[in-house]
């Protein structure tokens, strides 16, 4: 299992929270206060599709995005049903 800390970019500020791949086919997503499971899509090179709703205080919120990770790192842009906002993330290391 990989985890990132990751940043929402959101018009409101910045959210903080994790992003774990939990195997090929699914992500957990730690954002705005919940805990969201999403779809992983696998593509090509170093690239993955995350895609699922996010769970938030206001309900359900579309997610979709396409990550290509490089030297444990992302920048990316996950279009939203709030609109489209830069997502960015760094690995961090296994704390066993």
């Amino acid at each position: 299992m990989e985890r990132y800390q990751i940043t929402l970019h959101s018009p409101m500020g910045p959210r903080r929270g994790t992003l774990e791949l939990v195997n090929d086919r699914e992500a957990v997503l730690e954002l705005l206060g919940f805990r969201s499971t999403v779809a992983i899509r696998p593509m090509d090179g170093d690239r993955l599709g995350l895609t699922g709703d996010l769970d938030s205080i206001m309900g359900k919120i579309s997610f979709e995005t396409e990550l290509t990770i490089r030297d444990g790192a992302f920048d990316s842009l996950a279009r939203t049903g709030k609109g489209n906002m830069r997502l960015t993330g760094q690995h961090i290391e296994n704390m066993e």
